[in-house]
């Protein structure tokens, strides 16, 4: 086009609304909530809702809250007091299982409960053992099948990791 006299050179831009194929998703935000900026974690599991959990800034009390029906017009303010505390907090979720994740601000020691419904009841915490966690420990959880997930913790320097099988 530069050695053409007939047409001026440009630059042709052609925007795609995908990268490598993948349409990009558009985010809409439903909710803007009066929650501390802290530890969080969210998964949806089969049935489509949304289980969400926080940890509270100030007292470390963690709170989960259940989303049935995810939307503009659904309810993101009511949360559950669990009635334990925690540092830092992951979901991993496949099926209708969900895995939640806790390291425990008073023992440092890392736990998990179970649902096998979605997340609409919950079983006990089972401790899975001390990594003498604080709140400089991060958490993430993901699931590969109903009876397997990983749960990564780091430390500030090293990741480590617990793997689930058969649940337990």
């Amino acid at each position: 086009a530069q050695k053409d006299q007939a047409s001026r050179p440009h630059a042709q831009v052609d925007i795609f609304d995908n990268s490598a194929g993948v349409v990009r998703y558009h985010w809409t935000r439903y909710y803007t909530g009066a929650e501390d900026d802290y530890f969080h974690a969210a998964t949806v599991p089969a049935d489509g809702s949304l289980i969400r959990l926080r940890v509270d800034e100030t007292t470390k009390t963690l709170f989960r809250q259940r989303v049935t029906s995810p939307g503009s017009g659904s309810t993101y303010s009511s949360w559950t007091d669990w009635s334990v505390d925690a540092f830092a907090v992951a979901l991993a979720s496949y099926g209708v299982n969900v895995w939640a994740f806790r390291i425990d601000a008073t023992d440092g020691h890392l736990y998990r409960a179970d649902s096998t419904d979605s997340g609409a009841t919950w079983g006990s915490w089972t401790d899975m053992g001390a990594i003498s966690g604080d709140a400089t420990f991060r958490l993430a959880a993901t699931a590969k099948s109903l009876t397997e997930a990983i749960v990564l913790y780091a430390d500030g320097t090293d990741v480590h990791r617990r793997r689930l099988s058969g649940g337990t």
